[in-house]
């Protein structure tokens, strides 16, 4: 299957073969941009494409994602935990909107907890009770916050003595 690009002189071809889409540049008889099936950057099979506009294709996939990219096919949005990673990335935009959301409102603002043996303060260690309300999200923002906060900095934000200039000044470096 094969559609052209919007007719403003674009001149892009779509293709969708048993194995790949890819992107062609009629005009200069050269590929643009491809991406094949099963690969660690697609690895559900595309079903179908569609042109968004002249600079964007629309891939629909059999993990009933829909993903829009641009002409080099290389970057798209996605679900990242459909995605079979070696070892999880480090990268708080990785995770849904409402739980980055969520985690950055907790660092900034970290509640007062009182631990299991009636002992007192500040922890990074996040539960259901801190808003998350799916088992996956609430793993993967625990992952988040093991990966990309040292021993140092946890320690820094869990204490008692941080002012809240501080705490938002840490925190801004990583999000």
């Amino acid at each position: 299957m094969s559609t052209f690009a919007d007719p403003q002189g674009n001149f892009k071809l779509l293709v969708l073969s048993p194995d790949s889409v890819s992107v062609w540049d009629v005009r200069e008889c050269e590929s643009v941009g491809e991406l094949r099936h099963g690969t660690r950057e697609s690895p559900s099979r595309v079903l179908d494409v569609e042109w968004a506009a002249s600079d964007r294709a629309v891939l629909a996939h059999s993990d009933g994602c829909v993903r829009v990219t641009g002409l080099s096919l290389a970057t798209s949005t996605s679900a990242v935990a459909e995605y079979r990673l070696e070892r999880p990335a480090r990268c708080l935009p990785l995770l849904p909107n409402k739980a980055r959301a969520n985690l950055q409102a907790l660092l900034h603002h970290q509640p007062w907890r009182r631990g299991d043996g009636g002992e007192e303060g500040y922890s990074l260690e996040f539960t259901s009770e801190d808003g998350f309300s799916r088992p996956e999200e609430l793993r993967m923002v625990n992952e988040q916050v093991g990966l990309l906060l040292s021993e140092e900095v946890r320690a820094a934000l869990e204490s008692e003595g941080l002012d809240t200039a501080r705490r938002g000044l840490i925190v801004a470096r990583y999000e």
